[in-house]
């Protein structure tokens, strides 16, 4: 089977008004603030934690009590992170490994 996927990125302009434009940017704020805190769980000093489901088990609460995000904005956060984090380790950074399996 053939994957003729593809992911694109598609710039979009928001017709937002003024009284709009400021929650936006809180939201965006605080979904920084939850991928941040969600890569700062996940860079241990030994390996890295790459996995979603140990990354939502570790950090889901927390940020869902700290933040006013929604879940979904939660879990969206949680994936950005866990990708980042995954696309630096597999850069092939001597120096980084990721989470032995089965431990944790």
């Amino acid at each position: 089977m053939v994957d003729d996927s593809s992911t694109r990125t598609v710039p979009v302009k928001l017709d937002v008004d003024e009284s709009a434009t400021g929650l936006l940017h809180q939201t965006t704020d605080h979904c920084l603030d939850a991928a941040n805190y969600v890569v700062n769980v996940a860079w241990e000093p030994d390996w890295k934690i790459t996995s979603k489901q140990k990354l939502n088990h570790l950090t889901y609460y927390d940020v869902r009590d700290d933040s006013p995000l929604p879940a979904n904005l939660v879990q969206a956060a949680r994936n950005r992170a866990a990708e980042a984090v995954k696309g630096v380790v597999e850069t092939g950074s001597p120096t980084l490994k990721r989470e032995p399996s089965g431990e944790r």
